[in-house]
Order: structure tokens, then sequence, then C-alpha cells
């Protein structure tokens, strides 16, 4: 099984930042009405999670973490929907 996670960022860096966190799909592909709607407004950060059956939720908020600061994500709003909003206390 895949272990890595996929990110995605649209719009303006240096503009407000909104992560999203998919639910239990695991990618993005209920979004992109949304992403449509916030273009150029904001930077949108997507997450695709791993194929992985392994991961706890404390590993996957870890992991995150990890990959939006390798891309220079620093701060921003938290969105997660439904599976997603529970990687986000870990995170706070």
């Amino acid at each position: 099984m895949n272990d890595s996670l996929e990110i995605r960022q649209h719009g303006p860096a240096d503009g407000p930042t909104l992560v999203y966190l998919p639910g239990l799909h695991g990618d993005w592909t209920l979004v992109s009405s949304f992403r449509a709607a916030l273009s150029g407004r904001a930077r949108f950060v997507e997450v695709v999670y791993p194929q992985t059956v392994s991961w706890s939720l404390e590993d996957y908020a870890r992991r995150i973490d990890e990959a939006l600061a390798k891309r220079g994500v620093t701060e921003g709003w938290l969105v997660g929907e439904s599976f997603g909003s529970q990687i986000l206390w870990p995170m706070v």
C-alpha cells in the first residue's frame, strides 16, 4: 500500500490560506466547485490521503503537518470534511 500524501495548491501564495482535508473518499474529487468559487481569492490547499490501513489519526495529522511545512504552508484555516474533521483534532 502507498503511504505518501499528495498535496495540491491553487491560488496566490500570499493570500489567505484554506487547507482542505477530505472525508473518507480521501481526495479532492468532491470539492471542485468550492475550489472554483475561491479562485484567485485565497490559496486553497488540497490533501489526498494514502491508501493505507495502518495509520492512526495522529499519523495522518503528523504527516499532513510535515507535508504542509515542506511546501511552505505554515498558517491558515483547516477545513475537515467528515473523516477529515477527525484528523483536525490532533492538529490543533
